[in-house]
């Protein structure tokens, strides 16, 4: 049952509720049954869950990237590169690579490698209840833009359907 292949979970942190438990749960569900080594990577230095035994990856560079002002035009890009480089030099460009999330998602979709988008949610109710038509409009073209042309794995068939 050993595959040797490397699974990298990417989460914007591993505090909360849902989304969160799923990862830790599928970490733990590769490495036992399909022999993946896993690796969570955190955007921020926030953890509310027991994460002994779990490979977790706190990126410092990521704190130094400015996202006021000007540089909020390149944040993402930033954030996506300077992962990137992480994972190339210290577990693997060969790796399976799941977002989580959409702070996770909008960062990632900037990133050279293949990354697959987890949504644990349905974003129609999250982002677009209760808007205006405007913002409406504002936040299906911002989510068009991160998941165009990027595998999608729902985790429910209401996100899908969403």
């Amino acid at each position: 049952m050993s595959n040797s292949g490397k699974a990298i979970f990417i989460l914007p942190g591993i505090k909360g509720g849902g989304a969160e438990r799923v990862v830790l749960n599928l970490y733990k569900a590769l490495e036992t049954y399909l022999g993946y080594q896993c690796h969570i990577i955190s955007l921020k230095n926030e953890v509310d869950h027991n994460v002994d035994g779990y490979r977790v990856h706190f990126i410092s560079e990521l704190e130094k990237i400015q996202k006021n002002g000007i540089y909020r035009l390149t944040y993402r890009k930033k954030m996506a590169r300077a992962i990137d480089r992480y994972i190339d030099d210290n577990i693997g460009s060969d790796s399976l690579i799941l977002s989580n999330m959409f702070f996770s998602d909008k960062v990632m979709s900037k990133s050279k490698h293949c990354v697959f988008h987890i949504i644990h949610n349905e974003y129609k109710k999250a982002f677009l209840d209760g808007k205006s038509i405007f913002k409406k409009y504002k936040m299906k073209r911002n989510i068009d833009n991160i998941y165009k042309n990027k595998p999608l794995i729902f985790i429910s068939k209401g996100a899908k359907d969403s």
